[in-house]
């Protein structure tokens, strides 16, 4: 559900769901799957932010939870919150490709493709094989109509990756 629930898989995140219910894991982790998703999507009440640090209490990755919100924030234009999540992340993890990665999507929603592109080159020259980055460094080059270079990255995640299903 994790991976379904980053690439915005709807159909697969809800499948995996189903899969890990009919598979007995806990209706704890399911739950919080599902809590996880709508704070991603900008579906959380004011003060939710709060549950950050719960949420990593919870055996959550340290980057799931604040990735979740930035996208949320982004998702329902809190480019501010956006902004405290990031300075406060930043602080606790410098230098971690998934922030670069963040960083990216913040830049591409305000619409400026040439930070969004710096970022995720940020991130995967911090971590070659973040197919996230990867995968939105792609989808940038194929939007400014570049598909040599889409392909090429592509390849490259392939190369570093080769059981991504993006590749």
């Amino acid at each position: 559900a994790f991976c379904a629930r980053q690439f915005r898989q709807i159909d697969r995140w809800q499948d995996a769901l189903q899969a890990a219910e009919e598979k007995g894991i806990s209706r704890a982790r399911i739950e919080r799957e599902t809590r996880l998703y709508l704070i991603q999507t900008g579906d959380w009440r004011e003060g939710a932010e709060s549950q950050l640090a719960a949420f990593v209490g919870e055996g959550v990755t340290a980057y799931d939870v604040p990735a979740a919100f930035v996208s949320g924030c982004l998702a329902s234009g809190r480019h501010d919150l956006a902004q405290q999540i990031f300075h406060a992340w930043s602080t606790d993890c410098p230098n971690d490709a998934h922030v670069a990665y963040m960083r990216g999507k913040y830049w591409e929603s305000l619409g400026d493709t040439q930070q969004a592109r710096a970022q995720y080159e940020a991130a995967i020259s911090l971590e070659s094989r973040h197919e996230l980055a990867h995968v939105s460094l792609a989808e940038i080059f194929e939007q400014d109509d570049q598909p040599d270079r889409a392909f090429r990255q592509y390849a490259a995640l392939g190369s570093v990756s080769p059981a991504s299903e993006a590749a």
